[in-house]
């Protein structure tokens, strides 16, 4: 509901007052968790040195192999996928229409995603490391979308089923990081799968600007596109990916 609210009110305002109601919602979400009270914790927790921490999570991250060779290839395929949220709204403002053609692509992501989780529950993969590697390679589509200049209509079915395959993506990867790591590793391995996952979002968002200036946008995003789909094709042929196997497939 969020990105269709906040289109409706750029549409029938201006950008400041949507994200005054932004600011808003922060604010009665901060309101509403002020009463809560959390009972207090009956054990002791061992004090451990910091980086004797640091350096025990790495080596639970270094020995699962799947997960160090994938988080290196899902960090460059999110690199690629920055570029996505920097031009896409160039995009939609010079020719879709602007801030509601913006919203509903991120609503169209958004509804995808429920589906994609209600999918989720459903489905028992025998591999649910390499289908959840399977489905992120949709997550191309609003990028391919937009550099071959298709119409609105298409980039809100591309970006539904955008939506869907990362949300079964998640819960099937999050499901497998639970089930393999283990439970005293699993903090700290989460730390550095995020690490991996996300720190090059940043440089990505930075260099589409200028990249898109010199090649033009469309042919960014395609590349970008075209990032993601190697990087994917790279995960999904790693034998650790199809090791991973459900638990009662591996019992059987």
């Amino acid at each position: 509901m969020g990105p269709a609210i906040g289109g409706a009110l750029v549409a029938i305002g201006s950008p400041g007052v949507a994200l005054l109601v932004d600011a808003a919602s922060f604010a009665a979400a901060a309101l509403l968790l002020w009463p809560l009270r959390l009972p207090a914790r009956a054990e002791v927790v061992e004090a451990r040195s910091f980086f004797g921490e640091l350096r025990q999570g790495w080596g639970e991250f270094r020995r699962q192999t799947w997960i160090w060779t994938t988080i290196v290839f899902f960090g460059v395929g999110n690199f690629a996928f920055a570029s996505y949220f920097v031009l896409g709204p160039i995009i939609a403002k010079r020719e879709l229409g602007g801030a509601p053609a913006w919203a509903a692509l991120t609503t169209a992501l958004s509804v995808g995603a429920l589906f994609g989780g209600l999918l989720a529950i459903r489905i028992r993969p025998r591999k649910p490391l390499a289908t959840s590697c399977m489905a992120a390679w949709v997550f191309l589509l609003p990028q391919l979308g937009m550099g071959l200049g298709l119409p609105l209509w298409a980039l809100i079915v591309f970006s539904a089923i955008a939506g869907s395959g990362l949300a079964v993506h998640i819960a099937l990867w999050s499901t497998v990081f639970q089930q393999n790591v283990p439970p005293e590793a699993m903090s700290r391995v989460s730390s550095y799968d995020s690490f991996g996952s996300f720190v090059l979002l940043p440089l990505g968002a930075a260099l589409a600007g200028p990249v898109a200036a010199v090649v033009g946008v469309r042919e960014t995003l395609l590349g970008a596109a075209a990032v993601i789909a190697i990087t994917e094709a790279i995960v999904f042929a790693q034998p650790s990916v199809h090791a991973i196997r459900a638990p009662e497939a591996a019992e059987g």
